[in-house]
């Protein structure tokens, strides 16, 4: 489901938004926050939130939460969305499943093993699974951390990508695998390292890797060592997060479980509303769950062996966490890993992230750029040049800008949420969630490979940092 699904036909018509919805609503707005802002940043983003105000007031979009970046600090934030009774409101602190941004906490998490010597990024990862990791097709040939973060192992998603808490990861690999499905999960034409082909289940191996290294449930490793140095209240599981603040968002669509879009209908949740799960093949809990009927859920894990399945709680795209607590991460990235009086990770590990891993060879053939849910090969332009789990584009590319503006970050799209993460070489930055849409976001006309509704929010942001 962290499927970032791109549009693979371009149109040139951007400024046409999303057509409206013409019912009455009842819409909430929360209180727009500002951190150390002055009048002048309000009006510098006016332009974006205006956008995000019509978006949500047509009924095109549930809701969305955004922050803004400049100089090393969260200058502007804001939440809007249509307020559903009995559901918990969206504010700026709302923590909600961000597909795909995750991956980019799971590479950090990967970059701070490698500063302590835990990890190296180039070492045959057999030697951190304690068994031979080898695709069958190219048996001769190691993968490595640097292919699982970079999308080029070789490792391919096949029908799924996720494993209950009595399977293991290596179900997915082995002949005899309960998950094997004829080998379906590995390339037989590419060998590591040399085709990049997004991978969600690339970084539940990362996962398996890093619980192997610390003995510790994934999710336990990304908190200690990451989120609570940072003072961040995100959390790779929803039940910690109804623990720790209860202040966990839905995600929505007007989609039916057949796949049908009614733009008309209600609001249909989609991802953590009055129901969540506390890992991957846990029961679901109501939401008003209390402390005891979480740990009882979290109890059916005590047996569980760290290392024997990262999937569990969905590295590939289960933070949940607020557009404030990704804007601090970005704000680290761009720090050079120092955020606040710590050094979170060093100078060397953030040089890493941003090295360029993959980039695209129009005549190589060397990458699909279409994203996962391509199954042949495309080349549309949304992805184009990777880092370490860094995505890495140019907005004149895209038809975004007019002259070269590089921005560093991570797309996600799942359960209705679409998301972007961005940085650009300035220190500006900005992160945005969309808490779902009213119709296939794919309807809509753009000039880039993103969604329409994406573009148009990238676009503004863009233009305000010019």
């Amino acid at each position: 489901m962290d499927r970032y699904n791109p549009k693979t036909i371009l149109n040139k018509h951007p400024n046409k938004l999303m057509t409206g919805i013409k019912y009455r609503l009842i819409i909430m707005f929360n209180v727009v926050v500002f951190l150390g802002a002055s009048m002048a940043a309000e009006d510098r983003f006016s332009q974006v939130q205006l956008l995000a105000q019509n978006l949500v007031k047509n009924g095109d979009i549930k809701g969305i939460q955004a922050a803004f970046i400049k100089g090393g600090e969260i200058t502007y934030q804001f939440s809007y969305e249509h307020s559903i009774a009995n559901a918990t409101p969206l504010d700026n602190d709302t923590k909600l499943r961000v597909a795909s941004i995750s991956k980019l906490v799971v590479a950090l998490t990967v970059l701070m093993a490698v500063d302590e010597k835990r990890l190296k990024l180039d070492q045959d990862v057999s030697t951190y699974l304690q068994s031979s990791f080898r695709n069958p097709h190219f048996s001769d040939q190691k993968i490595t951390l640097r292919h699982l973060l970079s999308h080029t192992s070789s490792i391919r998603d096949g029908t799924y990508y996720w494993a209950g808490p009595g399977d293991s990861i290596t179900d997915f690999f082995d002949s005899n695998g309960k998950h094997f499905n004829g080998g379906e999960h590995f390339s037989s034409t590419h060998e590591p390292g040399a085709y990049f082909q997004y991978s969600n289940l690339a970084f539940g191996v990362i996962a398996s890797i890093l619980e192997s290294v610390y003995q510790q449930r994934f999710d336990e490793i990304v908190t200690r060592k990451l989120l609570k140095p940072m003072g961040l209240s995100a959390r790779f599981s929803a039940c910690n997060i109804l623990k720790e603040t209860r202040n966990l968002g839905a995600l929505y669509r007007k989609q039916d479980a057949d796949g049908k879009w009614r733009p008309n209908a209600s609001w249909r949740e989609q991802v953590d509303g009055h129901h969540v799960q506390c890992f991957y093949g846990a029961n679901k809990l109501s939401s008003d769950s209390g402390v005891a009927q979480i740990e009882q859920s979290f109890e059916s894990l005590k047996a569980y062996l760290p290392g024997n399945n990262g999937t569990l709680f969905s590295p590939q795209g289960g933070l949940r966490a607020s557009a404030s607590d990704i804007a601090k991460i970005l704000i680290m990235i761009d720090r050079n890993g120092r955020y606040g009086d710590r050094q979170i990770l060093s100078k060397v590990a953030i040089a890493e992230l941003f090295k360029v891993q993959w980039q695209f060879n129009e005549p190589l053939k060397n990458g699909n750029t279409g994203g996962e849910t391509a199954t042949k090969y495309e080349s549309d332009g949304l992805m184009t040049q990777f880092g370490l789990s860094l995505h890495q584009i140019d907005g004149v590319d895209w038809g975004l800008s007019k002259a070269s503006k590089k921005l560093f970050g991570h797309l996600g799209f799942a359960y209705g949420l679409l998301g972007q993460a961005w940085l650009d070489e300035a220190g500006n930055g900005m992160v945005l969630l969309v808490t779902g849409t009213a119709d296939d976001p794919a309807k809509a006309p753009s000039i880039s490979p993103l969604y329409q509704v994406e573009e148009s929010l990238l676009s503004a942001w863009l233009e305000s940092i010019e």
